[in-house]
């Protein structure tokens, strides 16, 4: 919400600056204060757009072409978060396939609401060789977010948080994906940095692990963001990318509430 709050507040320190200075208001406050403080509204919320611009042309769809990879075995992956997730950002997942992901919005509405901050209401598309696979964020006034899960178009599942009492205390990702037959729970305790994809039977699906600290440059990639080094030990009944995209977007949900 702090590109919201920024307009806001600039629009509203313009109008009492103008109004002081042609008498319309009570100049209880320097009319120099106030055009201190318009001045500095107006530095920060430009600072906020560029640095915006700045974020989405780093991660762009053509610089993602050219960014290195670093060796992975075939069933491993790794990509890094953006500092700060904006709309039409193009973030490359490194593996064996060419694969990237971008927020995904429902409709306009859903956009402008993320582009202010208003709310997280960005989904996810997850785009690869082999498939794609989409997660539309519903019921987008609800507490608890909730996602429609699509592969290739077609619905296979929800995503869903888990309410309190049903352990959503005990985890940092209290998520659950469920399909017409299973249910998938995502598993990351407090003070860890591992976050693991279990079936019904405890067997894990994925593993990742995300770095603590995410200010310092990586080496492959040269940029600065939350690095996610994951690893998927079974593609049974769905393909590899399902696991990622459902991994990704409940670290994009993670990462919006801090």
């Amino acid at each position: 919400m702090v590109i919201l709050v920024l307009f806001i507040e600039t629009i509203f320190i313009t109008i009492y600056t103008i109004g002081a200075l042609f008498g319309y208001f009570n100049q209880s406050i320097s009319p120099w204060t106030l055009v201190i403080f318009w001045s500095g509204s107006i530095i920060v919320l430009i600072s906020t757009i560029f640095l915006r611009k700045y974020n989405k042309e780093k991660f762009s769809e053509e610089m993602s072409k050219y960014e290195e990879s670093p060796s992975l075995a075939n069933n491993e992956y790794f990509y890094q978060a953006p500092l700060y997730l904006f709309d039409d950002m193009h973030v490359k997942v490194h593996g064996y396939q060419k694969m990237s992901w971008v927020p995904y919005f429902n409709n306009t509405l859903q956009k402008w609401l993320s582009i202010f901050n208003f709310m997280s209401a960005a989904g996810l598309k997850l785009t690869s060789e082999k498939s794609k696979i989409i997660l539309k964020r519903e019921k987008l006034w609800a507490l608890k977010p909730q996602y429609t899960v699509f592969i290739n178009d077609k619905k296979i599942g929800e995503l869903s948080m888990l309410k309190l009492l049903k352990g959503g205390m005990k985890q940092q990702t209290p998520f659950v994906f469920k399909d017409d037959k299973y249910e998938y729970k995502f598993e990351n305790p407090y003070f860890s940095t591992q976050t693991k994809i279990t079936d019904i039977e405890g067997n894990s699906i994925l593993t990742a692990n995300r770095s603590f600290f995410d200010l310092g440059k990586n080496l492959i990639t040269q940029r600065r963001g939350e690095k996610h080094y994951v690893t998927i030990s079974s593609t049974e009944n769905y393909p590899e990318q399902l696991w990622l995209a459902l991994y990704i977007m409940v670290m994009n949900n993670k990462q919006s509430n801090k």
